[in-house]
């Protein structure tokens, strides 16, 4: 990827997207059973209850580039929007509440600190959501927000394309993906 063009960079953050969507999802959406009539009887099947909308909450501007097939994963969705500077919003479309049976998927490309992720989570929490509801998707994750993150909140499950082993003292993730605004974007 290291000198990938943007196209490339941008189809191969959609496609660690999409597949990181379908391992966090097989067993987390909910679903109802219901008998449906075929040509030659009646058969079981379970399908995804659409009543029960996913909370989605891409953070930055490359998040959502991560989930752009994710719409033939997840049958029913709703989308907000956060974007962070600094540990401060810039951009903030989360509701007023979430219930207790909401699910929310937090979508984050690179996480090197808890600092965006975790006042997210913290914001999303005080809205009403339950620790147990949140899923988290990153497609790169360095040990010491990983570390923070899992002591402060160990009910939410993270799901991530690669662990690097460090940070260096500029905050970025070593080896890491570089700027991925300007290699997804240009």
């Amino acid at each position: 990827l290291a000198m990938a063009p943007p196209v490339m960079t941008k189809n191969a953050i959609v496609e660690l997207g999409r597949i990181l969507t379908y391992e966090l999802i097989r067993e987390w959406l909910p679903v109802v059973d219901q008998e449906i009539e075929g040509s030659l009887g009646v058969a079981e099947a379970t399908f995804v209850d659409n009543s029960q909308p996913l909370q989605i909450v891409p953070i930055g501007r490359v998040a959502p580039v991560m989930l752009e097939q994710s719409a033939t994963l997840i049958p029913a969705s709703q989308t907000y929007h956060v974007g962070l500077n600094d540990g401060e919003y810039y951009q903030n479309t989360l509701p007023e509440s979430f219930t207790e049976r909401d699910r929310v998927l937090l979508v984050i490309p690179e996480l090197a600190s808890d600092v965006e992720l975790g006042k997210v989570i913290s914001d999303v929490l005080d809205k009403g959501a339950l620790q147990e509801n949140i899923r988290v998707m990153s497609l790169l994750l360095a040990p010491p927000a990983l570390e923070k993150l899992g002591l402060k909140y160990p009910s939410i499950r993270m799901y991530c394309a690669m662990i690097d082993p460090e940070v260096n003292e500029n905050g970025m993730i070593v080896p890491g993906l570089g700027n991925l605004e300007t290699r997804t974007f240009g």
